[in-house]
């Protein structure tokens, strides 16, 4: 009779073929091999692997091929675990070569070229919205033609209204009041430098003006832009063959480089950056 609790170790049926006991051992010898797995009981669930191997193995062919000595049968298994050894060394290069191509693949040719370009657009957008936080403003003269109150809450937890002006623009901001309710509805829009992002609305009364902070704009996000468009620099200065230089490899290819383009195609910021924020 088969011993079933060699089986058991391998993880297999009793009735299992010579072929799956084989495919078994390679499988599991991948995974519990000491110059693979370091833990503390790997070794010892090897030597039960390697020894249920044997007793199977012995069960299964023929009588006359596993009448061996124990000096011989003590042959056989190191050469075995030599040609795991082996085995797991060939794969290991071929994963090292398969990598090293890859990698080759990134930091070469065309795409290489491409990368560059993204970082050094997101570098000069991160100087210019740093910039941006600094220096003087303009501001636009428009009207308040409609508005409706709380419905939304910002960040913190405020209620937001909607404004809309006579140049067709929307503007979410927190307190909304008389200032901007009344039948006089003049405001100027402060706009950063660079990128004429909105950053406050001026209601402009006679005697005192008020102040009402604009939500939901790519300034209010501007200390996360200037880090998010840092990346691929850092990627590129980064470059090693390692899984966290082609997580930031892709993450600025396809992430960042998107949202580039979306800061530039939206609200006319190609043409700022262009004119350097005069027009």
């Amino acid at each position: 009779m088969l011993r079933s609790k060699y089986y058991s170790i391998l993880g297999l049926p009793t009735t299992a073929s010579l072929q799956e006991v084989k495919k078994q051992y390679r499988k599991l010898v991948m995974q519990y091999h000491p110059d693979v797995n370091s833990s503390a009981n790997a070794q010892e669930k090897f030597i039960q692997i390697s020894e249920a191997y044997d007793i199977i193995i012995n069960d299964k062919i023929p009588k006359d091929k596993k009448a061996l000595t124990p000096e011989e049968k003590k042959k056989d298994r190191e050469e075995r675990m030599k040609a795991a050894r082996k085995r797991f060394k060939e794969q290991e290069l071929r994963e090292r070569r398969e990598n090293e191509f890859y990698f080759q693949s990134l930091t070469t040719g065309t795409k290489w070229k491409v990368f560059k370009t993204i970082a050094f657009v997101g570098t000069l957008l991160s100087m210019l919205i740093f910039l941006d936080l600094f220096l003087p403003r303009h501001y636009e003269k428009d009207e308040v033609i409609a508005y409706r109150m709380n419905i939304a809450n910002g960040p913190s937890g405020q209620n937001l209204s909607l404004v809309k002006t006579r140049k067709e623009k929307l503007y979410w901001i927190s307190h909304l009041d008389y200032h901007l309710t009344s039948k006089t509805r003049l405001i100027d829009i402060e706009r950063t430098w660079f990128f004429h992002s909105p950053v406050r609305l001026i209601a402009r009364a006679k005697i005192t003006r008020s102040y009402y902070g604009v939500h939901f704009t790519f300034f209010n996000a501007s200390w996360l832009l200037i880090i998010l468009f840092l990346i691929p620099l850092a990627t590129f200065f980064y470059k090693r063959m390692t899984l966290n230089f082609t997580f930031l490899y892709h993450l600025s290819y396809y992430g960042i480089s998107l949202l580039i383009i979306v800061f530039l195609l939206t609200g006319h910021r190609w043409a700022h950056l262009l004119s350097l924020g005069f027009l």
